[in-house]
């Protein structure tokens, strides 16, 4: 009889690890684990979106409204009449629609086609839907390939689609920004297969899908993407290097790197040439800096005291009126799971390896970026010195990069865990490791908690020594908010995320010691933190979701056939657009809330303006008489009085929203006598100084006396001639569409007849009787021409050549690219053919 040998006891204060048993998945499971990965991230979001995908609500709001439903009929009737939409005039008095990425409809293919068909079912949010389970789905896929095991696999995948902030995009209407990081683990994969592999086939795989995410069209997320590929290269040249010296080999894999780069750039050609050459033009890379104001790009930077909020995401409040943070209208809180931060820091005390400290490296980057100007020491150099850099805002925007590291590491430390026997020596000191690990984690945790616990007074007097507690106060204050019982509140939710906080953090560290001492299975350990973990997300998605429907129910916004119901001014705009051409100044509803039926306005909402009208705006000028009436501004629609040379039309008497009409207002097109040349002063060396005096001079003569829109047109160079007496000269309108206005002159004298359209070089042309003819920049943001005495057939054409040339290059690439992928499926099969 064989004699049992004694086991050395554990030592004191360590995990004791009982004889292991079959901890192994069923096979249920481990055949086909992706497809347990959609069903149950599947179902877990239909519970989550039940009420957008079964029970008839939409996720609307301003971002909706403003950037997708405004637009729809524009871009509807321009193309029922067989116009591709590049131009809108119905906002800022005109801009880019396609190269703002307004208006990019049919140009992304693959999403319109299965768009299109999901609509047939009359949920728009089906698709969004499609989109979370694809990235969980996408999210298992890479973990796989980083070698985590499937239970610490599944458990990422699942948790990835319930991140807050993620779910935020969804809810919140920004869903290029979700379609765009979607992809970013599928990236990763492909950009490691091919500096690895080195082949052609991953070349044009990964080509192909990086210029599917620029077809998504969120230029700051696929620029984050490209910083995240860039960084992981660098660390994959430090290891290669490390391991093989072989500079060949990273020669090559860097030259199929930029390649395939190139090529993702070429394929989405017929969206980014335009908005490359728009930039030069708008707020985002024009005037004198090139880029967006650091003080506009830097708002909505993540304030370090709000990493407390990773922890209670309630901290600075939740949101709205409760939030005292310093990023103003903030409607939810960016948290990430105690739990999964947790796991994330278990990766580096026991899975260190050149993933781990990439992932890592990634998450600590990202969140000293989000800081922007509270960090400017990194944010400001950044904002100067890297190409494209200067045009996005938000910084606080990388936390997606943030958020997905953070969970990649918490699935390595799940991995660790799972992984934690083996062998039986190294295991112990892991097991000490660990138990060290989880008192210093808890122990904060536990610091926290009963900071809160302490009492309101001193939550209120450790906030109050933030500015921005104080200006939030003060702002709610002023706005006739009930600021003790919102103090209260805030409080209360504090308090309330603490002690979950404390109870899922205590009961995942059951769980994990648990499953380590032998009472949890795998299958029962994992599906306890799942679960855990969905309880955490939950805990804030419902509440952002709930937060959305309640504000659509106060804003009224709960249908857009019911939002956009013609009002009375509307019908009776819509009577005069038949009589004449015209704009109007509404200071009512949303700004592109006109655009919906097709009325042309000079106010808006874009987030990348044209620079020369942002210039307008900035001073003011657009409540300017003079300014307003050069813009044709023949309306203003007003709840709050009425501006100089405007009075009450009649019938708008009892309105609340009270319709006003100029008589003073100039028509779309007119004849000036004078023209006042105000050219830059070249004796002023510095770029940004000569163009920051240039434009305060020309902006201060239109506020000035000696400004007359009717007489003086300001021009920024010589004229070919002076003009004569503008009273025999007469102008009608022949045609006014979105991409070509006609009209009909005679001219007596030489004459500079200015066309009341915002000056936009980059595919305006201007002909005379067919010949073409210089436009002049005029009024510092219009257009004019000059004609010589006689009867003339003017047009203005918008076609600009980057749109064209844009679409032969994303073609030609395209063919190139599946051709690639065409000949290396034949060229493999081949070869499996030859080798049986």
């Amino acid at each position: 009889m064989a004699s049992k040998k004694k086991q050395k006891p554990a030592a004191k204060g360590s995990i004791h690890i009982k004889p292991k048993k079959s901890t192994a998945l069923p096979d249920w499971i481990t055949n086909r684990p992706w497809l347990w990965v959609t069903i149950l991230a599947a179902l877990l979001l239909i519970i989550l979106y039940h009420q957008a995908l079964f029970g008839g609500k939409e996720f609307l709001g301003g971002d909706v409204l403003k950037a997708s439903k405004c637009y729809e009929p524009f871009i509807d009737n321009a193309i029922e009449r067989g116009i591709y939409p590049l131009w809108n005039p119905y906002i800022f008095s005109g801009m880019p629609s396609f190269a703002s990425l307004s208006s990019t409809r049919y140009v992304n293919f693959v999403d319109w086609t299965i768009n299109s068909i999901l609509n047939l079912s009359g949920n728009e949010f089906l698709r969004i839907w499609i989109n979370y389970v694809l990235f969980s789905l996408l999210t298992f896929f890479l973990l796989r390939h980083y070698k985590i095991k499937t239970e610490a696999a599944v458990f990422a995948a699942v948790a990835i689609a319930f991140m807050p902030q993620f779910v935020a995009f969804g809810v919140h209407g920004h869903n290029t920004k979700l379609l765009s990081l979607v992809l970013i683990p599928l990236i990763l994969y492909l950009v490691d297969q091919l500096i690895k592999k080195r082949t052609l086939l991953y070349l044009a795989l990964t080509a192909l899908v990086l210029g599917f995410q620029l077809f998504r069209a969120h230029v700051q997320v696929c620029f984050y993407t490209y910083m995240l590929i860039g960084f992981y290269f660098l660390f994959y040249i430090y290891d290669e290097y490390k391991n093989t010296k072989k500079i060949s080999t990273i020669l090559q894999s860097a030259a199929l790197l930029v390649g395939a780069g190139i090529l993702a750039l070429g394929l989405s050609s017929v969206i980014y040439l335009s908005v490359y050459e728009y930039s030069h033009y708008s707020i985002r890379g024009g005037g004198a800096e090139g880029g967006l104001d650091y003080n506009y790009a830097t708002g909505w930077s993540f304030s370090p005291i709000e990493m407390l909020t990773f922890f209670v995401p309630s901290f600075v409040g939740f949101g709205g009126a409760t939030y005292w943070g310093p990023m103003g209208f903030t409607d939810y809180p960016l948290y990430m799971s105690v739990i999964v931060l947790y796991l994330a820091g278990m990766a580096l005390v026991l899975y260190r390896n050149r993933l781990t400290w990439f992932f890592t490296f990634i998450a600590i980057i990202s969140l000293l970026i989000s800081f922007g100007n509270h960090f400017p020491i990194l944010y400001k150099p950044m904002f100067e010195w890297i190409p494209f850099f200067n045009s996005f805002r938000i910084p606080s925007m990388i936390h997606i990069l943030l958020d997905i590291s953070v969970l990649i590491l918490a699935a390595m430390g799940l991995h660790s865990l799972l992984q934690l026997e083996t062998p039986a020596s190294e295991g112990q000191k892991k097991q000490k490791w660990l138990q060290n690990y989880t008192y210093i984690f808890g122990g904060f945790c536990l610091l926290l908690f009963l900071f809160l616990l302490s009492g309101e007074s001193n939550y209120h007097r450790f906030a109050a020594s933030t500015e921005s507690y104080q200006q939030s106060i003060s702002m709610k204050t002023q706005q006739g908010y009930d600021v003790d019982r919102l103090l209260r509140e805030t409080y209360q939710l504090a308090k309330g995320d603490a002690f979950k906080m404390i109870f899922l953090l205590g009961a995942a560290i059951a769980a994990i010691f648990g499953y380590l001492r032998k009472k949890l299975g795998s299958l029962s350990f994992i599906a306890a933190m799942i679960a855990l973990v969905i309880i955490d997300f939950w805990w804030i998605d419902f509440k952002i979701i709930d937060h959305k429907l309640e504000e659509n129910l106060r804003s009224q916004i709960t249908n857009p056939e019911i939002y956009f119901q013609p009002t009375k001014a509307v019908r009776y705009l819509k009577e005069r657009k038949q009589q004449e051409v015209f704009r109007i100044f509404a200071v009512t509803k949303d700004p592109n809330w006109y655009m919906y039926h097709q009325i042309q306005s000079i106010y808006g909402y874009n987030p990348a303006k044209i620079r020369i009208y942002q210039d307008i705006l900035a001073e003011n000028l657009h409540l300017n008489p003079k300014v307003l009436s050069m813009l044709n501004t023949r309306f203003l629609i007003s709840d709050r009085g009425t501006l100089p040379g405007y009075n009450l039309v009649q019938g708008f008497e009892r309105d609340a929203a009270k319709l006003f009409e100029s008589s003073a207002a100039m028509p779309r097109a007119y004849f000036v006598s004078q023209d006042t040349v105000i050219m830059p002063d070249q004796s002023v060396t510095s770029p940004k100084e000569r163009y920051e005096t240039h434009r305060t001079e020309i902006l201060n003569f239109l506020q000035s006396p000696a400004f007359s829109p009717e007489k003086i047109a300001v021009l920024e160079e010589a004229p070919p001639f002076t003009p004569g007496p503008a009273d025999s000269n007469n102008v009608v309108i022949k045609s006014y569409d979105i991409h070509k206005i006609e009209l009909e002159t005679q001219v007596k004298n030489p004459a500079l007849m200015v066309l009341s359209e915002i000056y936009y070089p980059a595919g305006w042309k201007a002909y005379i009787n067919g010949e073409e003819t210089k436009i002049y920049k005029t009024n510092y943001i219009l257009r004019s021409i000059f004609l010589p005495p006689g009867k003339h057939k003017v047009e203005f054409i918008f076609a600009p050549v980057t749109f064209k040339l844009g679409l032969w290059i994303s073609v030609s690439v395209l063919i190139l690219l599946l051709g690639i992928i065409a000949l290396q499926g034949f060229i493999r099969r081949k070869n499996q053919i030859q080798t049986n």
